[in-house]
Protein backbone atom coordinates (compact mmCIF):
# COMPACT_ATOMS: atom_id res chain seq x y z
CA UNK A 1 0.00 0.00 0.00
CA UNK A 2 1.50 3.34 -1.62
CA UNK A 3 2.19 5.71 1.63
CA UNK A 4 -0.02 8.80 1.85
CA UNK A 5 1.73 12.16 1.44
CA UNK A 6 0.66 13.97 4.17
CA UNK A 7 2.92 17.04 3.50
CA UNK A 8 1.88 16.87 -0.49
CA UNK A 9 -1.60 16.56 0.74
CA UNK A 10 -1.56 19.56 2.99
CA UNK A 11 0.31 21.50 0.51
CA UNK A 12 -2.62 20.74 -2.50
CA UNK A 13 -5.31 21.95 0.42
CA UNK A 14 -3.18 25.10 1.13
CA UNK A 15 -3.14 25.88 -2.62
CA UNK A 16 -6.85 25.27 -2.50
CA UNK A 17 -8.02 26.95 0.19
CA UNK A 18 -5.27 29.88 -0.91
CA UNK A 19 -7.17 30.07 -4.47
CA UNK A 20 -10.47 30.29 -2.98
CA UNK A 21 -9.55 33.45 -0.38
CA UNK A 22 -8.18 35.06 -3.35
CA UNK A 23 -11.59 34.45 -5.37
CA UNK A 24 -13.10 35.89 -2.70
CA UNK A 25 -10.82 38.66 -1.98
CA UNK A 26 -11.28 39.72 -5.58
CA UNK A 27 -14.70 39.59 -5.81
CA UNK A 28 -15.26 42.32 -2.98
CA UNK A 29 -12.38 44.21 -4.52
CA UNK A 30 -14.62 44.38 -7.68
CA UNK A 31 -17.76 44.46 -5.10
CA UNK A 32 -16.71 47.65 -3.62
CA UNK A 33 -15.05 49.33 -6.42
CA UNK A 34 -18.34 49.20 -8.17
CA UNK A 35 -19.86 50.43 -4.88
CA UNK A 36 -17.86 53.31 -5.32
CA UNK A 37 -18.01 54.15 -8.88
CA UNK A 38 -21.73 53.87 -8.34
CA UNK A 39 -21.77 56.11 -5.48
CA UNK A 40 -19.33 58.82 -7.08
CA UNK A 41 -22.00 58.94 -9.93
CA UNK A 42 -24.99 59.24 -7.72
CA UNK A 43 -23.14 61.67 -5.63
CA UNK A 44 -22.23 63.58 -9.41
CA UNK A 45 -25.31 63.51 -10.67
CA UNK A 46 -27.21 64.64 -7.48
CA UNK A 47 -24.95 68.02 -7.27
CA UNK A 48 -25.67 68.36 -11.10
CA UNK A 49 -29.24 68.29 -9.68
CA UNK A 50 -29.26 70.58 -6.72
CA UNK A 51 -26.97 73.27 -8.99
CA UNK A 52 -29.87 73.51 -11.69
CA UNK A 53 -32.62 73.00 -7.99
CA UNK A 54 -30.09 76.61 -6.79
CA UNK A 55 -30.34 78.46 -9.93
CA UNK A 56 -33.99 77.97 -10.09
CA UNK A 57 -34.81 78.72 -6.54
CA UNK A 58 -32.87 82.06 -7.04
CA UNK A 59 -34.68 83.17 -10.03
CA UNK A 60 -37.97 82.22 -8.01
CA UNK A 61 -36.86 84.55 -5.20
CA UNK A 62 -36.27 87.18 -7.40
CA UNK A 63 -39.70 87.24 -9.26
CA UNK A 64 -41.09 86.86 -5.39
CA UNK A 65 -39.85 90.20 -5.03
CA UNK A 66 -41.18 91.69 -7.91
CA UNK A 67 -44.76 89.96 -7.01
CA UNK A 68 -44.58 91.91 -3.64
CA UNK A 69 -43.75 95.24 -5.25
CA UNK A 70 -47.05 94.48 -7.11
CA UNK A 71 -49.27 93.60 -3.96
CA UNK A 72 -47.69 96.73 -2.27
CA UNK A 73 -48.35 98.90 -5.31
CA UNK A 74 -52.09 97.70 -5.49
CA UNK A 75 -52.89 98.08 -1.68
CA UNK A 76 -51.16 101.47 -1.33
CA UNK A 77 -52.95 103.03 -4.51
CA UNK A 78 -56.24 101.76 -2.51
CA UNK A 79 -55.28 103.92 0.16
CA UNK A 80 -53.66 106.35 -1.69
CA UNK A 81 -55.55 106.95 -5.36
CA UNK A 82 -58.07 104.81 -6.12
CA UNK A 83 -58.21 105.89 -9.51
CA UNK A 84 -54.76 105.09 -10.52
CA UNK A 85 -54.26 101.99 -13.09
CA UNK A 86 -53.62 98.91 -11.48
CA UNK A 87 -54.87 96.86 -13.96
CA UNK A 88 -51.34 95.36 -15.68
CA UNK A 89 -50.07 94.11 -11.67
CA UNK A 90 -53.38 92.55 -11.11
CA UNK A 91 -53.57 90.89 -14.17
CA UNK A 92 -49.63 89.12 -12.88
CA UNK A 93 -50.96 88.08 -9.76
CA UNK A 94 -53.75 85.56 -11.15
CA UNK A 95 -51.00 83.07 -11.43
CA UNK A 96 -47.60 82.48 -9.22
CA UNK A 97 -44.52 80.19 -10.30
CA UNK A 98 -44.12 77.24 -8.58
CA UNK A 99 -41.08 75.36 -7.86
CA UNK A 100 -40.32 72.12 -9.83
CA UNK A 101 -37.01 70.46 -8.35
CA UNK A 102 -34.87 68.25 -10.74
CA UNK A 103 -35.35 64.78 -8.73
CA UNK A 104 -35.02 62.30 -11.82
CA UNK A 105 -31.37 61.11 -9.98
CA UNK A 106 -33.16 60.66 -6.40
CA UNK A 107 -36.20 58.97 -7.76
CA UNK A 108 -34.07 56.58 -9.61
CA UNK A 109 -32.09 56.08 -6.35
CA UNK A 110 -34.89 55.74 -4.17
CA UNK A 111 -36.72 53.29 -6.63
CA UNK A 112 -33.33 50.82 -6.96
CA UNK A 113 -33.04 50.30 -3.51
CA UNK A 114 -29.29 52.18 -3.53
CA UNK A 115 -29.49 54.61 -0.99
CA UNK A 116 -27.61 52.81 1.33
CA UNK A 117 -24.73 53.15 -1.48
CA UNK A 118 -23.46 56.31 0.28
CA UNK A 119 -20.87 55.36 2.72
CA UNK A 120 -22.17 58.76 4.82
CA UNK A 121 -24.83 57.70 6.91
CA UNK A 122 -25.09 61.74 7.46
CA UNK A 123 -25.10 62.44 4.15
CA UNK A 124 -28.04 59.75 2.99
CA UNK A 125 -30.41 61.14 5.38
CA UNK A 126 -29.61 64.84 4.74
CA UNK A 127 -30.95 63.83 1.10
CA UNK A 128 -33.29 62.28 1.92
CA UNK A 129 -34.81 65.00 4.26
CA UNK A 130 -34.49 67.70 1.29
CA UNK A 131 -36.21 65.97 -0.95
CA UNK A 132 -38.87 64.39 1.03
CA UNK A 133 -39.43 67.12 3.56
CA UNK A 134 -38.05 70.09 2.31
CA UNK A 135 -38.95 70.08 -1.52
CA UNK A 136 -42.24 68.35 -0.25
CA UNK A 137 -42.75 71.55 1.63
CA UNK A 138 -42.37 73.75 -1.13
CA UNK A 139 -45.37 71.94 -3.22
CA UNK A 140 -47.75 72.25 -0.77
CA UNK A 141 -46.98 75.92 -0.12
CA UNK A 142 -47.03 76.16 -4.04
CA UNK A 143 -50.52 74.62 -3.96
CA UNK A 144 -51.66 76.76 -0.88
CA UNK A 145 -50.52 79.80 -2.75
CA UNK A 146 -52.40 79.05 -5.99
CA UNK A 147 -55.59 77.58 -4.39
CA UNK A 148 -56.13 81.34 -2.76
CA UNK A 149 -55.51 82.61 -6.41
CA UNK A 150 -57.44 79.87 -8.15
CA UNK A 151 -60.45 80.30 -5.22
CA UNK A 152 -59.62 84.64 -4.68
CA UNK A 153 -57.49 86.62 -6.59
CA UNK A 154 -58.25 85.42 -9.88
CA UNK A 155 -62.28 85.38 -10.22
CA UNK A 156 -62.36 88.77 -8.23
CA UNK A 157 -59.88 89.68 -10.96
CA UNK A 158 -61.76 88.80 -13.83
CA UNK A 159 -64.71 90.34 -12.48
CA UNK A 160 -63.43 94.09 -13.04
CA UNK A 161 -62.47 93.26 -16.89
CA UNK A 162 -64.12 95.35 -19.13
CA UNK A 163 -65.44 93.09 -21.83
CA UNK A 164 -65.40 95.35 -24.94
CA UNK A 165 -61.78 96.42 -24.25
CA UNK A 166 -61.22 93.13 -22.01
CA UNK A 167 -59.10 95.96 -20.21
CA UNK A 168 -59.33 95.81 -15.82
CA UNK A 169 -60.74 98.45 -14.92
CA UNK A 170 -59.08 99.64 -12.01
CA UNK A 171 -61.54 102.30 -9.97
CA UNK A 172 -64.41 99.12 -9.35
CA UNK A 173 -61.31 96.73 -8.34
CA UNK A 174 -59.51 99.01 -6.09
CA UNK A 175 -62.71 99.45 -4.42
CA UNK A 176 -63.98 95.91 -4.17
CA UNK A 177 -63.68 95.36 -0.18
CA UNK A 178 -63.46 91.49 -1.16
CA UNK A 179 -60.83 91.61 -3.46
CA UNK A 180 -58.74 94.15 -1.45
CA UNK A 181 -58.97 91.46 1.78
CA UNK A 182 -58.24 88.79 -0.56
CA UNK A 183 -55.10 90.27 -1.50
CA UNK A 184 -54.09 90.99 2.03
CA UNK A 185 -54.52 87.39 2.83
CA UNK A 186 -53.00 86.14 -0.74
CA UNK A 187 -49.80 88.89 0.86
CA UNK A 188 -49.70 86.55 3.95
CA UNK A 189 -49.61 83.29 2.46
CA UNK A 190 -47.33 84.11 -0.37
CA UNK A 191 -44.72 85.49 2.65
CA UNK A 192 -45.00 82.45 4.29
CA UNK A 193 -44.19 79.87 0.74
CA UNK A 194 -41.56 83.29 0.13
CA UNK A 195 -39.69 82.36 3.49
CA UNK A 196 -39.59 78.81 3.02
CA UNK A 197 -38.06 78.96 -0.60
CA UNK A 198 -35.39 80.65 1.46
CA UNK A 199 -34.96 78.04 3.92
CA UNK A 200 -34.86 75.54 0.91
CA UNK A 201 -31.99 77.45 -0.63
CA UNK A 202 -30.09 77.32 2.41
CA UNK A 203 -30.94 73.83 2.50
CA UNK A 204 -30.14 73.15 -0.80
CA UNK A 205 -26.32 74.89 -0.92
CA UNK A 206 -25.76 72.72 2.70
CA UNK A 207 -26.28 69.81 1.05
CA UNK A 208 -24.21 71.03 -2.05
CA UNK A 209 -21.33 71.68 -0.22
CA UNK A 210 -21.56 67.99 1.52
CA UNK A 211 -21.72 66.30 -1.82
CA UNK A 212 -18.94 68.27 -3.20
CA UNK A 213 -16.40 66.96 -0.31
CA UNK A 214 -17.78 63.46 -1.25
CA UNK A 215 -17.05 63.87 -4.22
CA UNK A 216 -13.22 65.64 -3.59
CA UNK A 217 -12.54 62.72 -1.39
CA UNK A 218 -13.44 59.63 -3.88
CA UNK A 219 -11.38 61.16 -6.83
Amino acid sequence: MKKINWFEQFINLLVVILGISIAFMLDNYRENNNRKNLELQYLTNLNEDLKYDLQLLDTLIRLDSSMYTKMDDILTKVEQDKSALVGAQAMDLIYAIPFSAKSVTFETIKESGNLDVFSSYELQNSIVFLYDQIYGGNQRWDELVQEHIDNFVKPLTLQSIIIKSENIDSYRLLRNQEYVNSLVVFRRVFDNRHNFRLLTRDHVVQVQQVLEAQIERRQ
